[in-house]
């Protein structure tokens, strides 16, 4: 075999591990979160904080850039774009995983970050929207959904920036 193909397929095999490793950590998220609900460990606030903290743990280890800051946000907007390339916007919608965790991601940088807290909802398992110091109601979720479908015109960043400076 000569060195440029070995080095193909070396490229290859790592691309290959680094999708497999994706939907292997997606899958492992899903089982290990649904057996803490079951069990009733994990509920309303404590469901979103583990969920936001799982997502720091593994987006640092693809080595982006991952604090519970604003500037963090462009991660998101990275990961949807990266996910935009694989998938057609209504495939990724339909995917409540990702949306779930990188819905619970934004809402946390944003308690940390401007002070925005989470709204108990009886009729939900977890808090689906944040109330501003302003006293303006956000959803995180529900913007993760509309940057799908509407692309980079809906940045995260953009959003968050825009947050923390609003006055």
């Amino acid at each position: 075999m000569s060195k440029g193909l070995f080095f193909f397929t070396i490229i290859e095999v790592a691309a290959t591990v680094t999708l497999i490793s994706c939907s292997l950590y997606i899958l492992l998220y899903k089982r290990y979160i649904q057996s803490k609900i079951k069990r009733g460990c994990l509920i309303g606030k404590n469901l979103i904080e583990t969920t936001a903290g799982i997502v720091l743990n593994n987006f640092r280890n693809e080595k982006r850039l991952w604090k519970l800051n604003i500037n963090s946000l462009r991660s998101i907007d990275e990961k949807i774009d990266q996910e935009l390339k694989m998938n057609n916007p209504d495939n990724i919608t339909n995917n409540n995983d990702l949306i779930f965790m990188l819905g619970c991601y934004l809402g946390e940088v944003l308690r940390y970050s401007i002070g925005a807290k989470w709204i108990n909802d009886k009729n939900a398992k977890f808090p689906i929207s944040m109330k501003l110091k302003n006293g303006e109601t956000i959803m995180p979720f529900e913007r993760i959904k509309k940057r799908i479908k509407n692309g980079n015109q809906e940045s995260i960043y953009d959003y968050g920036y825009v947050l923390k400076n609003y006055k």
